[in-house]
């Protein structure tokens, strides 16, 4: 653990049941919810982490939206997995607004920043 760690910056918003994953600088976040009463989400926000010695990480919150994406973005979830392998995001599984299990996988390519 790091202690007296802070951000400067808009870091992401809250949430809750979502996944986050790190690939390279950034810390991608995906899926959930913002509180109990609220829809789920399934925008992919992207902060960009850099440490520069006792500097704060500087966090940049980046919400990559449908027009700044290629391709579609997998159905609203919460409860899912998301792994990183090479230069993707895979997601997988969870569950939708209606509460119905979901047996789908969903890849994100970061460099071609495509579903």
């Amino acid at each position: 653990w790091i202690e007296g760690v802070w951000l400067e910056g808009q870091g992401p918003a809250a949430r809750f049941a979502h996944t986050a994953e790190i690939l390279h600088s950034d810390m991608f976040i995906f899926g959930g919810s913002g509180d109990l009463q609220s829809k789920l989400t399934n925008n992919l926000g992207r902060s960009n982490l850099t440490i520069f010695g006792g500097e704060p990480f500087q966090c940049q919150q980046h919400a990559l939206g449908v027009g700044e994406s290629r391709g579609s973005p997998p159905e609203a979830r919460h409860g899912h997995t998301m792994n990183v392998l090479r230069e993707m995001l895979i997601i997988f599984g969870g569950s939708n607004s209606r509460q119905e299990l979901l047996n789908d996988l969903a890849i994100f390519n970061s460099v071609w920043v495509e579903w």
